[in-house]
């Protein structure tokens, strides 16, 4: 029997944002724009039928079921990372190889970059 389970990706998004109280820096820690954030948790409140964020005058608050499902997500995706990294035989790679237009790489790539590297030092780059 399944799992009846929203969009996975959108309940990421959600718990980052619900963390940071703030679709920027989630945005941020997720490598994504401020708006993929506000279209991913406007996803998953259509998907649940509850209001998650109260929005309003330039702030962001978390609405009492979103509060509640925040403490949730959160633990269930601390046991997953947690899982993960005990998991007999996970090897980590350490390589990212990447192709791209070169107009797409000078203008948003490569400006990007630098910040992808400065949380991942274990993963070389090669373009």
């Amino acid at each position: 029997m399944g799992f009846k389970l929203p969009p996975l990706s959108s309940v990421r998004v959600f718990e980052a944002a619900a963390r940071h109280g703030s679709f920027k820096n989630a945005a941020e820690e997720l490598n994504i724009t401020a708006s993929a954030v506000s279209h991913a948790v406007q996803n998953l409140e259509d998907w649940l039928g509850v209001e998650l964020f109260r929005r309003g005058g330039g702030k962001l608050e978390l609405s009492a079921p979103g509060a509640a499902y925040a403490a949730a997500v959160g633990r269930a995706i601390k046991a997953i990372a947690d899982a993960t990294a005990r998991l007999p035989g996970r090897r980590a790679r350490g390589r990212l190889t990447l192709s791209s237009a070169p107009g797409f790489a000078g203008r948003w790539l490569m400006p990007r970059l630098s910040r992808f590297t400065d949380r991942h030092p274990e993963i070389a780059v090669d373009i």
